[in-house]
């Protein structure tokens, strides 16, 4: 599994983890969790897929040098990831708040290139 970080602004960086070959699942957690709550989805998955797992800002590896902790901030920062790794035809998985984010994310119009 590849684990990293990638920052997205000065104050911010998200930890995230890949998994697999194919065409990318982003699994987004709840409130007060991390990337590691999907770790077995992610063991299965990746035998198909190429799965992502993220620490949202404030959670988990993730860094953030403070709020704030909105859905709407929470979804710019999936979205500006999923540019910065050039992902494309992907699928959103949400738990809980995860849901919630990737509702935001489509109001906001930010997933433009999701399957």
């Amino acid at each position: 599994m590849k684990k990293q970080a990638d920052t997205l602004s000065s104050s911010n960086r998200l930890y995230y983890q890949v998994k697999g070959h194919g065409r990318p699942l982003i699994m987004v957690h709840g409130w007060a969790m991390h990337s590691g709550v999907w770790s077995d989805m992610i063991d299965y998955l990746s035998k198909h897929y190429k799965v992502l797992g993220l620490d949202l800002r404030g959670h988990g590896q993730s860094f953030s040098a403070g709020g704030p902790y909105t859905l709407e901030v929470f979804a710019r920062d999936i979205s500006t990831l999923i540019d910065k790794l050039g992902l494309s035809d992907f699928t959103l998985i949400g738990w809980s708040m995860g849901v919630s984010i990737i509702l935001k994310m489509l109001s906001l119009s930010l997933c433009k290139k999701i399957n």
